[in-house]
């Protein structure tokens, strides 16, 4: 499932059981207007850059990884976890 449809269907489905995930009240933690979300939800722009991407899973009260790996992203706190270990050995190639 795409991110943007993603995030309306778990914002629509929270919306359902408490009025605080309405559009207007999600928008002032996620840090972008509510037109440009209504579009974004409608996938009438561009993805987020990963900040306003994990502003949106933390308002939308979702785990690090779920949202952002739909995005085509991953998390960076699961990217130092992947890229660590290889460090050492890049270091050595080089």
């Amino acid at each position: 499932m795409h991110f943007v449809t993603t995030i309306r269907k778990i914002r629509e489905q929270l919306h359902i059981s408490s009025r605080e995930y309405s559009v207007r009240n999600v928008v002032p933690g996620v840090n972008i207007g509510s037109a440009h979300l209504r579009k974004l939800e409608r996938a009438q722009v561009a993805l987020p850059c990963g900040a306003t991407t994990g502003n949106i899973v933390n308002e939308l009260s979702q785990g690090p990884d779920t949202m952002p790996a739909l995005a085509g992203e991953v998390s960076t706190d699961l990217q130092e976890t992947i890229c660590k270990p290889l460090q050492p050995f890049t270091e050595s190639v080089r």
